[in-house]
């Protein structure tokens, strides 16, 4: 018998020993991991940035994906009984040292392509535009609106650079509803976005799609996962270039293996607070390679609503103990282990006692903080687009899509109708704008979209409610006296806002519960909505009533004008959503009944 066909070279030449087929195996693993790595980080360099983010992040995607699968690889192949995978018997092409040169190769291109291979339109003449919404913020609770406690230093110099409008009304107390009007410049009734089964439809000619008809590079950061409430789900991504949902990545790691990680690390070890920081990273990587190119950037933050895991609000620190007396940590605002949101929904279900004065206060001071947190990322960016020369280029425009209660009419979170709750913040700073300029009068979310469209200089197409406010931006003495349509969170409430003149009108199952179906209120003498003036003012009210009808009609038949022919899409909301927007304190199933008809629970202590 000849050496070569020994039984133990035969197996040595069909089945190499387990630390050879191991290195083996890890050697093709990291080779195809550093090519998936390549995929990934090609498909995430326009998003970020400079060349020294766009080679560290490709180096990165590289090295964690071919690291990750030659580990996974090394353990296949010292318990498998694989072949021989030895490269001698390979040709030269097929080795794993060619299959990553080319993949290196391969990288140092796109990482010298950049972003600029991804843009597909001839640049327009036009202005940046930069729209921030600060989801659940309202404008009494910013120092730029006369707040006592310093919440919004550079919301506070953005309104002395532009224009701070007063009096600027949402058109719903819920995201959905109020994001839509703001980007199609249509109130509820016209755009009929009113329900959590409702979505943005095909005939929606969004701000998003005009700007990028006319040549805008156009992108979106938003706090909300692709089903929440400003999600791709609910058709938000229409006309952006590049849509991106919370969590967004840290800088280096786009790859889906570190986004993982990270979105995991975020939710067990920070609570699911801050991302506003990454965020923010994330936008200014972006505004950096788009500089050549005037951009459209809606910039949506979910750091100031209500949270879903301990504390009711929160921000990271130093910020969640900035208005707060005492160690937060120490803090519980727990009732019977029901938290966060899920405590303030039971309030407003009637479920549960409202917090006492205490407890109110730990919340408003938490909330307080969430704001300084935000305001201080939103500084972060207005300082990197002035760095790179672009601030007064760009038209940058902060809001709300609407406010949040804390027991002023009973009620937590964000449902009934009323002032703390409609009342938003407007600032708009633009090149022309008069700066320092505090303007009067009624505005409207619907008004957004032609003000962003004149001041990019695009023509204003289509049927839109909205009117635009530049007027109000370059003449001292112009103001606005339209009147604002606001619908409540699916209950069957209506609010018409004319002047100061206020009407509510809820749902009749408030009169089951003892409350009032109409509220009247007039501004002017009571900001703060305290007495209800409706069965001493009859004669107004029913003239408030005409209008508001006709009002509801001509959005109705606008609606339906712009329906005609069109398919109406729908949403289907999964077991993720479902639970996601319930611990936000949107859901109402079942057996929850209705948040704004239940009767609140009375304490001695409450405020």
């Amino acid at each position: 018998m000849t050496p070569e066909s020994t039984p133990s070279n035969q197996d040595a030449g069909t089945r190499p020993g387990r630390a050879a087929r191991a290195r083996s195996a890890a050697q093709w693993g990291f080779a195809l991991g550093a090519c998936i790595g390549l995929v990934e980080g090609v498909l995430a360099l326009r998003a970020i940035g400079p060349l020294f983010d766009r080679l560290g992040t490709m180096l990165v995607t590289l090295a964690v994906d071919g690291v990750a699968l030659s580990l996974v690889a090394a353990v296949i192949g010292l318990i498998a009984p694989l072949p021989a995978l030895g490269t001698t018997s390979r040709p030269a092409y097929l080795r794993p040292v060619a299959l990553l040169t080319l993949a290196a190769v391969i990288a140092a291109t796109a990482i010298a392509a950049g972003g600029a291979s991804f843009r597909g339109q001839m640049p327009t003449k036009g202005p940046n535009v930069l729209l921030v919404s600060i989801d659940t913020l309202r404008a009494d609770h910013l120092s730029a609106y006369g707040y006592p406690r310093e919440t919004s230093p550079n919301l506070d110099a953005l309104a002395r650079e532009g224009v701070l409008f007063v009096d600027a009304t949402s058109h719903s107390t819920w995201t959905l509803p109020a994001h839509v009007s703001m980007l199609t410049g249509l109130d509820p009734g016209a755009h009929g976005v009113l329900a959590r089964e409702h979505r943005i439809q095909p005939y929606h000619h969004t701000l998003a799609e005009r700007l990028r008809a006319a040549g805008y590079t156009t992108s979106a950061w938003v706090g909300t996962r692709d089903w929440g409430f400003v999600g791709s789900v609910y058709g938000f991504d229409a006309g952006f270039d590049r849509f991106m949902h919370f969590p967004h990545p840290k800088r280096f790691r786009s790859s889906w293996l570190l986004r993982t990680f990270d979105e995991d690390w975020l939710w067990r070890v920070e609570q699911g607070v801050g991302n506003a920081r990454d965020e923010v990273t994330s936008v200014i990587n972006w505004i950096a390679i788009e500089r050549d190119a005037p951009f459209f950037a809606f910039v949506h933050f979910y750091d100031v609503h209500s949270k879903g895991a301990e504390l009711p609000y929160e921000a990271p620190p130093p910020f969640r103990e900035l208005f707060c007396e005492g160690d937060v940590d120490a803090v519980d605002l727990c009732d019977d282990g029901v938290c966060a949101t899920d405590r303030l929904l039971d309030i407003a279900r009637g479920w549960k006692k409202p917090l006492d004065r205490e407890e109110l206060e730990w919340a408003r001071c938490l909330y307080d903080g969430g704001i300084a947190f935000v305001d201080h990322e939103v500084g972060r960016l207005l300082d990197a687009i002035e760095d790179f020369g672009m601030l007064d280029d760009t038209v940058v425009i902060v809001t709300s899509d609407h406010g949040e209660a804390f027991f002023e009419h009973d009620y937590p979170l964000h449902s009934s109708l009323h002032h703390e709750i409609t009342r938003i913040p407007l600032i708009i700073r633009a090149k022309g704008a008069i700066a320092g300029k505090r303007a009067n009068g009624v505005v409207r979310q619907s008004d957004l979209l032609p003000t962003i469209l004149e001041l990019a200089g695009v023509p204003l197409e289509g049927e839109v409610q909205g009117q635009s406010l530049v007027p109000m931006l370059t003449d001292w003495h112009a103001t606005s006296d339209e009147d604002v349509l606001a619908f409540d969170d699916g209950f069957g409430g209506v609010m018409l806002r004319t002047g100061t003149k206020t009407l509510i009108q809820h749902s009749r199952a408030r009169k089951l519960q003892k409350h009032a179906v109409r509220e009247y209120y007039d501004l002017a003498v009571d900001p703060k909505q305290r007495t209800n003036l409706e069965r001493q003012e009859r004669d107004t009210v029913a003239s408030l009533q005409l209008r508001m009808a006709d009002r509801m009609r001509e959005s109705e038949a606008l609606r339906q004008r712009l329906e005609t022919g069109e398919s109406r899409l729908g949403v289907e909301i999964s077991e993720e959503a479902e639970a996601g927007l319930r611990a936000l304190g949107y859901v109402v199933g079942p057996d929850d009944g209705d948040a704004m008809s239940a009767e609140p629970a009375t304490t001695d202590s409450h405020p």
